[in-house]
């Protein structure tokens, strides 16, 4: 809020409650508020115009004696308000037409108050030969080129002249050799040019358009960029964060029971033989029912759970699994097709459920993301059945929102429950290439 607005609003809201005047107004003994003892910087002590104890170098408090107020604030009109954003902070605010911080400069495309580089405004800009701060043809045109420019002949005061109008080739139309930094695009040379000095938006410095993998992190399309293909050094080929499980250290300080860990393969059973990961390589999970020495069986109920992260908007991970799923048909569909034509286990025995958690106070408390039993979201491939044999490379590409949580540090839980020690073709569930952890 503006600070006219906020004083404004104040004045209302103490006319309107019978608020004491403040410190100076007419009526007001100077220095001190009545009732009030002064402060020990001169101040006095009082109350807001809605009545509230006030003090000074507060937001919307009187200003101290010495005119500082409290971080963030400013002294306006004898109140502390919100401080505005200054010309020169890199942001733009709604009084400037651009903001490019410390590249700001009257010859920059962006001046030193903030506003727009443009022919006439007397300020020499990246494309422009001249300004003379008016639109005659006179020793400067009102295109702020020379006279002389246009005409095929190199001239004193040009660097180039090709005879033509087109700012996209080598020229520019006033005469000057393009160049990375004028905020022309040059065909064949330049992706973009945006006239500044960022690097980290859409048009680097070198006017090439940003890629993932030239080690440059482009704020809006890249989570992040480390220069190389490397998928398991938690930045993927696709510039985005990822825990590949490669390392013993990608789960250090996780909370494990049961037979949570890291796999390179699914077990054998009665049924089947091992399934190598030959193409995601190391994952996490747990081989659920199975005990060693394979193919032995036990009941496992067990636990994973992360340390802290910003959780992110969208949970992304990759899931394999051979289990009974953990969910049954919904009421009403005795039979179906996730228990292939088998009728449904009695209520609350869900085969091989599983479960996602998530905690945004340090686990005193959990909020079920996934519960494939009882919902939410229990039609999730993993939730459902799926028998042997099933490929190595059959992942499930897994997406949950997580908008209510997101950008506060918190952890997650992985619950495996599998009711009960028989098997016939269970392998356990596995997963990989989550993004749930800070970029490295």
């Amino acid at each position: 809020m503006g600070s006219a607005v906020l004083l404004a609003t104040l004045s209302t809201l103490g006319c309107s409650l019978g608020a004491p005047p403040w410190p100076g107004e007419p009526g007001q003994t100077s220095g001190e508020l009545a009732g009030d003892e002064g402060s020990a910087d001169g101040a006095s002590q009082g109350t807001s115009p809605i009545g509230i104890d006030c003090e000074p170098g507060a937001e919307g408090c009187p200003c101290p004696s010495d005119g500082r107020c409290d971080d963030g604030l400013t002294c306006e009109s004898g109140m502390c308000v919100l401080a505005l954003g200054v010309c020169g902070d890199g942001v733009l605010d709604d009084a400037e037409e651009c903001d490019h911080g410390s590249s700001n400069a009257d010859d920059a495309m962006c001046k030193a108050d903030c506003t727009q580089q443009v022919c006439g405004d007397g300020s020499v800009g990246p494309a422009e030969a001249c300004d003379d701060g008016d639109d005659d043809d006179d020793v400067c045109t009102s295109e702020c080129a020379l006279p002389t420019c246009g005409d095929g002949e190199l001239d004193d005061g040009e660097e180039c002249d090709d005879g033509n109008d087109d700012d996209t080739d080598e020229c520019l139309s006033t005469c000057l050799v393009a160049r990375c930094g004028d905020g022309v695009v040059h065909d064949g040379y330049e992706a973009c040019d945006d006239a500044n000095i960022n690097d980290n938006d859409e048009c680097p410095n070198t006017c090439g358009q940003l890629q993932c993998g030239d080690g440059i992190v482009n704020d809006q399309t890249e989570e992040c960029d480390d220069g190389n293909d490397d998928d398991n050094d938690g930045c993927t080929q696709t510039c985005a964060c990822r825990l590949t499980f490669e390392d013993e250290a990608h789960t250090s300080g996780w909370g494990l029971t049961g037979d949570w860990g890291l796999y390179t393969q699914a077990p054998p059973t009665i049924q089947s033989s091992p399934v190598p990961f030959a193409t995601q390589g190391q994952v996490f999970g747990t081989d659920g029912n199975r005990a060693t020495p394979y193919p032995g069986a036990h009941a496992e109920v067990s636990t994973a759970t992360t340390t802290s992260f910003i959780i992110p908007e969208t949970l992304r991970f990759r899931s394999w699994h051979v289990d009974e799923g953990g969910s049954v048909p919904d009421p009403g569909t005795p039979g179906g097709s996730a228990f292939g034509g088998e009728p449904p286990p009695p209520e609350d025995l869900y085969y091989d459920t599983k479960r996602i958690l998530v905690s945004v106070d340090a686990g005193a408390t959990w909020s079920p993301l996934v519960d494939c039993a009882h919902g939410p979201n229990k039609t999730l491939s993993f939730c459902l059945r799926r028998e042997p044999p099933r490929d190595e490379d059959d992942w499930n590409d897994i997406e949950i929102d997580t908008m209510e949580f997101a950008g506060v540090p918190g952890q997650l839980r992985f619950e495996y429950d599998t009711i009960d020690d028989l098997y016939h073709f269970e392998q356990g569930w596995f997963i990989d290439d989550i993004n749930a952890l800070d970029c490295p």
